[in-house]
């Protein structure tokens, strides 16, 4: 019967309903992108711990995270071209996974500054 805490719980319940909602639209927009070295769609791979997408510092183009670690290994390429996007060739020095595909500026910076605060 307590108002304050009745106001409480209410604004909980919101946040909370609101973080749901936020992640439904991060599954929707996820569900159909396909990287862009194995051709296929990253949330339909046969093994679920390759379901995961690399966000790159400084472009859009989308990747799964076994790819992406693949490609920085290389041997036969310069330093310079496997720190690089390989359909772009932009330097992208980080990567960071992500359960989710992520592409507005505001959100990736916020999953950087999150990754780099762990």
């Amino acid at each position: 019967m307590d108002a304050t805490q009745r106001s409480q719980h209410v604004k909980s319940c919101i946040e909370a309903h609101e973080k749901d909602i936020e992640l439904s639209f991060a599954v929707q927009h996820s569900e159909d992108m396909v990287c862009g070295i194995c051709m296929e769609v990253v949330y339909e791979k046969a093994n679920p711990s390759d379901c995961c997408f690399v966000v790159l510092s400084i472009c859009n183009h989308t990747y799964c995270l076994k790819c992406i670690c693949t490609w920085r290994r290389a041997k036969q390429f310069e330093s310079k071209i496997i720190k690089s996007c390989p359909e772009c060739q932009i330097t992208s020095n980080f990567v960071i996974p992500s359960e989710y595909w992520v592409e507005e500026k505001e959100e990736k910076q916020k999953l950087f500054r999150n990754t780099k605060r762990r």
